[in-house]
C-alpha cells in the first residue's frame, strides 16, 4: 500500500503545518549567513589570518551540509540537522 492510499484510507490529508515545516526549516537554515553571520566574524576578529580561514571554511561546510540536508527529506537529512543546529548555538 502507497503513503498515498494509506492516507486516503484512513480519510486524512497532511495538512497546512506538514507541508509548510520543511521550507519553514529551509528558510531559517538559508537565513544563518545573514543572521549570525556577524557575530561570528566579530567573535573570530581577533584570530589570526590562518585560525579565521579555517573556521570560516569549516563554518559555511556546515552551513552547506545543513543547507544539503534541508533539502532531503531523509531520516538521515533529519538527524544531520539535528547534530548540526545546536553548534550554531556555539
Amino acid at each position: 500500500m502507497t503513503a498515498a492510499r494509506g492516507r486516503a484510507a484512513r480519510g486524512r490529508e497532511p495538512g497546512l503545518a506538514y507541508r509548510l515545516v520543511p521550507w519553514l526549516v529551509r528558510a531559517l537554515w538559508a537565513a544563518l549567513p545573514f543572521t549570525v553571520g556577524s557575530a561570528l566574524a566579530d567573535a573570530l576578529a581577533t584570530a589570526s589570518g590562518p585560525v579565521r580561514a579555517v573556521a570560516s571554511t569549516g563554518l559555511w561546510l556546515g552551513w552547506s551540509g545543513g543547507m544539503l540536508a534541508s533539502a532531503a527529506p531523509h531520516p538521515i537529512a533529519l538527524t544531520a540537522l539535528r547534530l548540526l543546529a545546536p553548534a550554531v548555538a556555539l
